[in-house]
């Protein structure tokens, strides 16, 4: 929660909303799952933003 609280003194509630969405619906990880190469940082990005939007 720290890391978010902080993050979000940065930044503007639309801005972590664009955000989120980006990573949500961009389709990286199924491009990726595709190569056979998955990134762990990108789904624990993408886990994180759908939990933040969710809450919103």
């Amino acid at each position: 929660m720290d890391k978010l609280a902080a993050v979000q003194k940065e930044l503007t509630e639309e801005e972590l909303i664009r955000i989120t969405n980006w990573i949500l619906n961009n389709k990286c990880l199924e491009r990726e799952q595709v190569t056979g190469w998955i990134d762990d940082v990108y789904k624990r990005f993408e886990k994180s933003s759908a939990w933040y939007l969710k809450m919103k």
